[in-house]
């Protein structure tokens, strides 16, 4: 996933401010190959900042919407300190599905990395440790998609 701070805005983004249900877009955080992620403030029945990442607008079709409810479905039951938890899921007026999880603030991975300089080493330990969070989600081959 790319950060939206530092890339071109993808072509369609939801602009600040923006009501999806319970949940207030602030910002975009990033963008990958199927989804973009947004920074948005949850303001019922709690008020909490959460992550909320939705299909892109040019991706969303049958296909995309099976894979995404089946990530929907494996996130929601892990319980892994590399994986983010998460607490809601709905869709767009439009039928765009998305999913609200724990926002866990901080750089992009790469940027962590180079910031700190971390070593050859350094860096392969930290990637240890994302697996570990990869392999928990993957364990169960029954919520894989197919």
């Amino acid at each position: 996933m790319t950060s939206g701070a530092d890339d071109a805005q993808p072509r369609f983004s939801l602009p600040s401010g923006t009501r999806l249900g319970n949940y207030k877009v602030i910002r975009l955080l990033g963008s990958g190959g199927m989804g973009q992620v947004y920074l948005a403030e949850q303001t019922a029945p709690v008020r909490r900042q959460v992550a909320l990442k939705l299909i892109k607008t040019g991706v969303f079709n049958e296909v995309s919407f099976k894979r995404f409810r089946s990530e929907r479905q494996s996130l929601a039951i892990m319980n892994h300190p590399a994986i983010a938890t998460v607490f809601d899921a709905g869709a767009t007026p439009e039928g765009q599905p998305y999913i609200t999880m724990e926002y866990v603030p901080g750089p992009p991975i790469t940027r962590y990395c180079d910031e700190r300089k971390l070593s050859v080493r350094q860096r392969l330990e930290l990637f240890i440790k994302v697996c570990e969070g990869v392999r928990t989600r993957t364990r169960r081959p029954s919520f894989i998609a197919t």
